[in-house]
């Protein structure tokens, strides 16, 4: 396999990581001990991650779960 990132940890920092340089066509391989689905407590987050929520492209479907989001 060939790849141009390795990324450890595939949680929210290491999935985000992997689609920001994916829109670059940079290809990247997320090591995870862990199976996923798993149990994780963190279903907030700060304004400050809406132009993240934003930029990877999960604005509407968030809103369409019902949570506020701004969509712009």
């Amino acid at each position: 396999m060939e790849t141009d990132v390795v990324i450890v940890g595939g949680g929210p920092g290491g999935a985000a990581s992997a689609m920001h340089l994916g829109k670059f066509g940079i290809r990247s391989v997320i090591a995870e001990r862990e199976t996923f689905p798993r149990y994780h407590v963190g279903e907030s987050m700060t304004g400050e991650c809406a132009p993240l929520v934003r930029d990877l492209g999960f604005a509407e479907q968030m809103r369409k779960a019902g949570h506020r989001v701004k969509l712009r």
